[in-house]
């Protein structure tokens, strides 16, 4: 009679398999971050750099940096919270 019989513990281990991929949440990856150059007149991206010491966000009503939906700044939309005011000013 036992040997048809799955064990109640391998029962409880797939069900919990289960429900754990079930639950597997993707996160969200973070966009990319690109500065205006005024010099240039072109995005740069500085994802990974940090204000301060790789470059400076100059006071100014313009546009510093900012992220975008596609990341892609010349056919994305700015995300608005990501903007920085400022003119972009490189360290390197």
């Amino acid at each position: 009679m036992k040997k048809g019989k799955i064990p109640l513990t391998a029962i409880a281990v797939l069900l919990g398999l289960g429900a754990a991929l079930a639950s597997n949440v993707q996160r969200a990856t973070p966009h990319k971050t690109f500065a205006w150059d005024q010099t240039t007149q072109e995005w740069v991206d500085v994802t990974g750099q940090t204000e301060g010491v790789d470059y400076l966000c100059n006071e100014s009503q313009n546009i510093c940096t900012a992220q975008f939906t596609n990341d892609d700044p010349k056919t994305g939309q700015i995300i608005p919270p990501s903007e920085v005011k400022g003119n972009y000013q490189n360290l390197d």
